[in-house]
């Protein structure tokens, strides 16, 4: 490095990709995925991504809460029901699509995301039926 150049974090471009719709963030991942990125920054990315749109995934570590009950878990993903049913089951689907999208992307390396966040994932996954492929 020349001197007086200042070194760049490597988690930078984190806050940038976060703010991108899931279909855009899915193909940057899957560039730089190609381009030979660490997994280990690749799954930070992902799972800032994922604390970020998906309500309710980190509500136990945010509250040091436990909360295990089936019938609270459709008001842990904090979706606003705001008219009818129909606007509801529309909301879960997107999210259902979204929790699929980012578990396809994760990198299969070990230690890429913590066993806390994974957990969280299944748990909501299994809330929203999502897809077991």
């Amino acid at each position: 490095l020349k001197k007086g150049l200042a070194m760049v974090p490597h988690d930078w471009w984190f806050e940038d990709v976060s703010n991108l719709c899931i279909e855009y963030f899915v193909k940057v991942i899957t560039a730089i995925k190609a381009k030979g990125m660490r997994a280990d920054l690749i799954g930070a990315a992902v799972v800032l991504y994922s604390l970020k749109w998906i309500p309710g995934l980190c509500k136990e570590q945010a509250t040091g809460s436990h909360n295990t009950d089936q019938e609270n878990s459709l008001t842990d993903l904090h979706i606003s029901v705001v008219g009818s049913k129909d606007e509801f089951i529309v909301s879960q689907n997107k999210q259902r699509m979204l929790l699929e999208m980012i578990v396809n992307i994760l990198p299969p390396q070990k230690e890429t995301a913590s066993c806390s966040f994974l957990i969280n994932l299944l748990r909501m996954a299994h809330t929203l039926n999502a897809s077991t492929m």
